[in-house]
């Protein structure tokens, strides 16, 4: 049997996230206070075009920022989460057990502790690719820090037609 190497390579993505999925639905619902729940996980063929589709868009603006405190960023980020869905993708995870949609004003936990969680990424896409929001979490010796960071962005289309 001849299988094409994008298929097998979703059979091991999919094996892998089997072993994964019960430590990633606890993540989602220590990061997220509405929950998980299976419906909104999306396959592993869907979750890469969602990937596709972010790369084929045109960065048009980003803001970054650095903060020490986990209620600062999520601040920085709230603002965001309430005008849209999102797709949550969660440190590498999301490659083994698919990107999971987030409903508009989903709030976020700021109890969240990424060494607790093994977590160290957020990544968040609109569900209309309109902007993508990612928090990376560092341990700095004694200090915890967030970089986060907030980008737009327009279909290629629509750069090129921009004056």
């Amino acid at each position: 049997m001849n299988i094409p190497p994008y298929e097998r390579e979703l059979l091991f993505r999919k094996a892998q996230g089997n072993k994964l999925l019960e430590e990633f639905k606890k993540k989602i619902n220590s990061i997220f206070l509405n929950g998980y729940r299976e419906e909104s996980r999306k396959s592993l063929p869907e979750t890469d075009r969602i990937i596709e589709k972010l790369r084929s868009m045109q960065l048009t603006h980003c803001i970054e920022r650095t903060y020490e405190s986990l209620d600062e960023c999520f601040n920085f980020i709230t603002t965001q989460l309430a005008k849209k869905n999102f797709y949550a993708l969660i440190d590498e995870d999301w490659k083994y057990c698919g990107a999971v949609l987030i409903e508009t004003n989903t709030k976020l936990n700021n109890n969240f502790n990424f060494d607790e969680s093994t977590s160290d990424e957020i990544r968040l896409i609109a569900a209309d690719f309109s902007s993508q929001i990612s928090v990376d979490h560092f341990q700095d010796s004694d200090s915890h820090l967030y970089e986060c960071s907030i980008k737009e962005y327009a279909t290629p289309e629509m750069a090129l037609s921009t004056p």
